[in-house]
């Protein structure tokens, strides 16, 4: 046998192990941070790529680790970069699988940091703009990815289709450096491309407020943004600031090499897909991940770009739709529902003609459903009547039953105190017989008197306790009882009104040992209806006796009553310790004939006569709460409620 349990567990372990082997450990560090407008389409094209890999969530852990080297490209920050995952890495239970690295500053670190924290470990970039470094990685059998090669030629063609040989292009860039890596690029290129008069806008050498004039005096021509988050003067601006800062300081469309921005200020061009470079990234990765080397996979050279443009900018300036290539993507261009839901439209075509033949046919049908609705009102007012009639019966006989039940207790209650009384006039009235014959005797002494006189202070004090307490007990049944039938709408002191009424369920609440506590710092007052009252605190008190304690414990059962006056109402808070309620039940308290002791003695009206009496005689709220185990919390209003006029007799003749 024990060696049966033991293979048993081995065999588990076993398991266990398996499926951990199984699962794989993703790092991708990316350069930037969150917020950067490239960041959300390049997360997308990773999972994307994974997915079609056959990873996700359930068979993948994905880690995201952030240089943020575009707002602080200095060494502290690297450095404390490199510290913080060095520390992640050498005290991780697990050990990556690959490794993703997101832009030319992440592929930098990774590659001087392969040898301490990935050894041996698959390294996949995107988003790289050094081609030649990407390139270059296909020595290292480790390494490959996909370069983010910028398309100037064609941007370059559109721009001078739109403004002609000899127009201003104004190219901005700044100092980081992946703007100082494209600027060279784009130099390289325009150098053997002279149809533009060229101004190079450089935040490295000039201000924001320089290049916006420089910005104003371009009327005619066009602007090329690489980058501009920070300027000579140390100030910094993120994308979409610099973005709305060219757009509303330039009268010429902005060209841009990047799908951030297009359609958000930016004009467009032939720009880098990040949601591409991210899903082609990942596809490497994914190949790895299934059993594949990396070195079979040599560095993707072409960028996977689109033609991309803001369609709402054409007519700002001037262009027509025909002067762009046929694979271009429109932002924000207004769509008809012709084209962007072609199968919709012709079936709806289709489903014209047809509700036309439904239509003639439902005609024909029109005048017997009318006669046929003519009878079904009728039949619904006369049910609707009768459920009236039986609810309002039934809401009565609850009453009745609540009455029922206190008179029972009352009565119970009564007679223990009653049969002392009883008990005590006997004996007071042998001692007065004792007391007749010795006086008549003539032997009645000084200390006999002494004695009889302090058994009946004795006795009538205990008589006179026992009938105090059966007549507080009777005042406060009578007010209850009284109230319940009575419709008068009058003034009462909330806290001694429900003392009273928790006086008079003290039989009910004697036999499960519930105490009832109600707390109410200042004096509070309300007009509103006794009666219902009453009965509301009476039904919310039962039902915590059959529901709430229905299997008592040790621990003492309490029911507390908190009263608070807030902006001229009154908020009662009613709450047992019992037992509490489902949550799926929580919803469902209030509806009528919901029951948990349905056939055995539980009507299923108690709480909606609750929330009836609440919501449409003291015109409030209620709700209920409630943790399993920690019992059921009721709150609702009372409102100060105005005699109507018809209460009040007439003053005039």
């Amino acid at each position: 046998m024990k060696f049966l349990v033991c293979a048993l567990v081995f065999c588990s372990v076993l398991t266990n192990i398996a499926i951990a082997d199984e699962r794989k450990h993703v790092l991708v560090i990316s350069a930037y941070h969150p917020a950067f407008p490239t960041f959300l389409r390049q997360l997308r094209g990773v999972k994307q790529g994974f997915l079609e890999e056959g990873f996700d969530q359930k068979n993948m852990d994905l880690d995201y680790e952030f240089m943020d080297s575009k707002r602080f490209y200095t060494e502290v920050n690297l450095n404390n970069f490199a510290k913080s995952l060095t520390y992640k890495v050498d005290h991780l239970k697990q050990r990556y699988d690959v490794v993703l690295v997101a832009d030319d500053n992440a592929l930098d670190f990774s590659l001087a940091y392969h040898d301490r924290l990935f050894e041996g470990i698959p390294i996949v970039f995107f988003g790289i703009n050094n081609v030649e470094k990407a390139l270059s990685q296909n020595a290292n059998s480790l390494v490959t990815g996909v370069v983010e090669a910028i398309s100037i030629k064609d941007t370059f063609d559109i721009v001078l289709d739109n403004h002609g040989e000899g127009s201003l292009l104004q190219i901005l860039v700044d100092e980081s450096k992946s703007g100082q890596a494209n600027l060279i690029t784009v130099k390289a290129y325009l150098s053997k491309f002279t149809r533009f008069q060229l101004e190079w806008l450089d935040l490295s050498l000039h201000t924001y407020q320089d290049i916006a004039e420089r910005l104003n005096t371009n009327n005619n021509g066009s602007v090329l943004l690489l980058s501009g988050y920070r300027d000579v003067a140390g100030d910094s601006k993120d994308f979409f600031q610099f973005v709305d800062f060219v757009s509303n300081n330039s009268s010429s469309p902005v060209y841009h090499f990047w799908r951030h921005g297009v359609g958000d200020g930016l004009f467009g061009g032939k720009v880098v897909s990040h949601f591409e470079q991210g899903r082609i990234a990942a596809n490497l990765a994914g190949n790895i991940l299934n059993g594949k080397s990396s070195s079979e996979f040599p560095v993707v050279g072409s960028s996977p770009n689109v033609y991309m443009v803001d369609y709402q900018q054409l007519d700002e300036f001037g262009f027509s739709e025909n002067e762009f290539p046929d694979d271009v993507v429109w932002v924000n261009k207004p769509l008809s529902f012709r084209e962007t839901n072609p199968e919709l439209f012709w079936l709806g075509i289709a489903g014209y003609f047809v509700f036309m033949f439904v239509i003639i046919g439902l005609l024909y049908f029109i005048h017997v459903r009318k006669k046929l609705t003519v009878k079904l009102e009728a039949s619904y007012h006369q049910k609707s009547a009768e459920l009236e009639h039986a609810f309002d019966g039934l809401v009565q006989s609850e009453k009745m039953a609540a009455l029922g039940r206190l008179v029972s207790g009352v009565a119970h209650e009564i007679n223990t105190p009653v049969g002392v009384g009883v008990t005590t006039t006997s004996h007071i009235q042998a001692l007065i017989e004792q007391l007749s014959e010795a006086f008549d005797s003539g032997q009645l002494s000084k200390k006999q008197l002494e004695t009889f006189l302090e058994d009946f202070r004795e006795g009538v004090s205990i008589l006179m306790s026992s009938l105090s307490g059966a007549s507080k007990l009777i005042s406060s049944f009578k007010q209850v009882a009284v109230d319940q039938s009575d419709e008068q709408c009058r003034d009462i002191i909330v806290d001694e009104y429900i003392k009273g009424i928790a006086f008079s369920l003290k039989p009910e609440l004697k036999l499960k040992d519930v105490d009832v506590d109600v707390v109410c710092d200042t004096f509070v007052s309300v007009n509103t209806y006794p009666g219902a009252l009453s009965q509301i605190v009476t039904n919310l008190i039962i039902n915590s006796l059959i529901h709430g304690f229905e299997h008592k414990t040790e621990e003492v059962g309490r029911i507390t009553i908190n009263i608070v006056q807030k902006d001229g109402v009154v908020e009662l808070h009613y709450q047992d310790n019992g037992c509490g309620m489902p949550a799926e039940n929580v919803h469902k308290a209030f509806d009528p004939f919901f029951t948990t002791k349905m056939g055995a003695g539980g009507s299923g009206l108690g709480l909606n006569i609750v929330y009836n009496l609440v919501t449409n005689k003291l015109k409030g709220n209620i709700e209920c709460r409630n943790k399993v185990g920690e019992g059921v919390e009721f709150i609702f209003t009372l409102k100060n409620l105005l005699k109507e006029e018809s209460e009040f007799p007439s003053l005039t003749g």
